[in-house]
This record gives structure tokens, sequence and C-alpha cells, in this order.
């Protein structure tokens, strides 16, 4: 038997993807937020999406910027990344220290990524697209770096779950993935 699910929370059917913190910096101030309404959307050239609502501190350091950072966390941080989900990077000076979480300088751009993290993209901004009450953020993959435990050509999933890429099922439910499957259509 199906149940009816109320529109405002269809996205969680297809959104159990991977968490991410989503990194700025501009004019000397830094932020962090989870997100996890993130996708890649080309791979000629590499770009990725982030939708991110214009109330958010972080989205005014992107659009000055022009450029943001996703890191990839995993089980071993979970309670970090609520955390950072609860406070507000307008109301901390420091949203990094605030929640326990180490910002190390970006390779190619001047967003910081977060050292607890497993995997890491840094974006320049193409494009940005107004999506009813978000902003999305179609960027430039100019750089990517992995945790070599975690993360081969794909997801590795090593016993050790804390190596493994968070996801967010929606609200304060999380989850990391069991194991890989491989499948043909052969």
């Amino acid at each position: 038997m199906k149940v009816e699910i109320p529109s405002r929370r269809a996205n969680r059917l297809i959104n159990p993807g991977c968490v991410v913190l989503v990194t700025a910096e501009h004019a000397g101030r830094r932020n962090l937020m989870p997100a996890a309404w993130v996708t890649p959307v080309s791979h000629d050239p590499p770009l990725c999406a982030v939708a991110i609502g214009p109330g958010r501190f972080t989205h005014g350091l992107i659009e000055k910027s022009g450029e943001f950072g996703l890191s990839v966390p995993g089980l071993a941080i979970a309670d970090k990344v609520a955390r950072a989900g609860d406070l507000s990077g307008s109301e901390v000076e420091d949203k990094f220290a605030a929640v326990g979480l180490t910002p190390q300088p970006g390779w190619r751009i001047r967003a910081p990524s977060v050292a607890e993290c497993l995997g890491h993209l840094e974006c320049v901004v193409e494009q940005k697209i107004t999506a009813g009450d978000h902003t999305v953020f179609v960027g430039r993959i100019v750089a990517a770096f992995a945790d070599k435990e975690a993360f081969g050509e794909t997801w590795l999933l090593p016993e050790d779950p804390h190596l493994r890429p968070l996801h967010h099922l929606g609200g304060d439910w999380f989850a990391v993935l069991e194991k890989r499957l491989l499948v043909t259509g052969g």
C-alpha cells in the first residue's frame, strides 16, 4: 500500500545523497554550511550544482567571491555536521571553531576545505539560477581530492563506517551506505 507524501517533503524520495559541507570565503570572512541539494550536472566541462537559500550567510559569500568548496563528511563527524546546520555564520565569528572543524587552505580557490572530511571539490561559479526559494550555483570543478582509503574510482565503502560518506535522509536523519553492488544490464 502506498501513502501520499506532502509535496513539501517529496524531495526526500530522491535525495538520500551525500551531504556536503559547502565552504566559502570573501573579504576575510569564511563559513561552512551543510547541504544535501547537490548534484553533478556535466562531465565535460566538469560541473556540479548546489542549491542554497538566499538568506544563508554562505549564499552571500559565494555571490561575492564567485567560488565555493564542497567537502564530503563521513560518519565520524556527523554530530558536527548537524551542529553546523543549527548555527548561522552571521551569528558566530568563526563557525569552523564553533562546531569543532578544521579549515584547511583551498588548493585552487580561496575558500577553505574541511580537513576532517573524506573528499573535496573546489568550484568556480559558472552560472547561478533562481529556482523557487533557492539559488542554484553551477560550479566548474577546478580541483578534487579524496581520502585514498575511502575513494577509488567510486566510494569504496570500507569496513570502517567512519570512512563512508554521510547521507542526509531529511530532518535530523542521516545514514551511511552499507555495501557496494556491481549490477550489469546484460
